[in-house]
């Protein structure tokens, strides 16, 4: 019996220990992995996700913000401002993501101008794999928005017991109004607006 508890508290402390040390070096595309670290080590099992991610933004709202990150002297040659997108919403446990992707509806060479992709996390605010100390402010955004450093950086925004991530989406000219996180900016609003 002495064993079976020494065990599950060496286990508890070994998932504590790795929750931790992905958390320290995640950066970008390395959150999922910490979320999912404090969700197997119980830390945030009791809130239940019932958002489901990919109805916090609307396509034309989507659309809008991937055009205004298009430099202004292009955004002025382009016929359409419109994009095409397409969601999925894997399941993968005790957060819910949406991935898009898009493709400008201006074409070049019988394609896309400009295709790629981000994604939308819901996740509960006790999960959020980023310590207080590496939490970066957004300009004009409150204390329950900030984001996360390196290229492909988290933005997140927390509302209540729960918390809401967008990665990967693209950032403005810093001469573009808001700056370079002003879509960014605008999007993490409107999910706050959504989220229960």
């Amino acid at each position: 019996m002495h064993f079976q508890q020494t065990l599950r508290c060496s286990r508890k402390m070994l998932m504590q220990t790795l929750a931790f040390a992905t958390t320290v070096t995640a950066c970008g595309g390395g959150s999922e992995g910490a979320a999912n670290a404090a969700a197997d080590d119980g830390v945030a099992e009791s809130v239940q996700i019932d958002t489901k991610p990919c109805e916090l933004l609307k396509p034309e709202e989507i659309s809008e913000q991937l055009f205004l990150a298009v430099p202004a002297t292009e955004r002025q040659t382009w016929t359409s401002p419109d994009f095409d997108l397409s969601t999925t919403e894997p399941d993968i446990g005790l957060h819910k993501r949406c991935e898009y992707k898009f493709a400008s509806r201006q074409q070049v060479g019988g394609g896309a101008t400009w295709h790629s992709d981000f994604e939308v996390m819901v996740l509960p605010a006790n999960a959020v794999p980023l310590p207080e100390v590496d939490r970066k402010p957004i300009d004009s955004a409150g204390p329950d928005m900030f984001k996360e450093p390196g290229s492909r950086a988290a933005y997140y925004v927390v509302k209540g017991k729960l918390a809401a991530s967008i990665t990967g989406f693209p950032g403005r000219r810093e001469n573009e109004s808001g700056g370079a996180d002003g879509g960014r900016l605008v999007l993490l609003r409107l999910i706050a607006q959504r989220l229960p």
